[in-house]
């Protein structure tokens, strides 16, 4: 066979860091791909939900609203563009129309009915020194 090495006598003479790398750069990739379909919109989430700026357009309320399968209802705000933030309201029926606005820069508005099962209900969110205050409204169970 001489001094030319096959794949495999290359991979078996030692020099295992070139493998390595090409192995995890495969898996890495093939991870990739995997999280890039489950994080692709689905058409169902995506129709139901909302993106509300705050005065400034600075701060943003995220409502998510029902009724997608495997998906409940909840309200995120984030701060300075996208840099911080995190989750404010969550319910446990995908059945349930949660609504949000913005009263000023610093107090958002989240609104649900009555029958709604809430398992999250922050009353204040806070980034570095930035913080928002939300304040919840109960709908009549009529306006489920």
């Amino acid at each position: 066979m001489g001094s030319q090495r096959s794949p495999v006598n290359f991979a078996l003479s030692g020099d295992m860091v070139s493998v390595k790398f090409v192995n995890t750069l495969l898996m890495v990739l093939a991870a990739a791909s995997v999280l890039a379909g489950c994080v692709a919109d689905d058409p169902c989430l995506a129709a139901h939900r909302r993106a509300i700026p705050s005065p400034s357009g600075a701060r943003r309320l995220d409502i998510s609203t029902g009724p997608c399968p495997g998906s409940a209802p909840q309200a995120l705000i984030s701060f300075n563009h996208g840099s911080g933030g995190g989750g404010v309201f969550a319910v446990d029926d995908s059945m349930v129309a949660a609504e949000g606005r913005w009263i000023s820069e610093d107090t958002a508005e989240i609104s649900y009915p009555a029958a709604a099962r809430v398992s999250k209900r922050e009353s204040t969110i806070q980034y570095g020194k930035e913080h928002v205050t939300i304040l919840y409204v109960i709908r009549p169970d009529s306006a489920r």
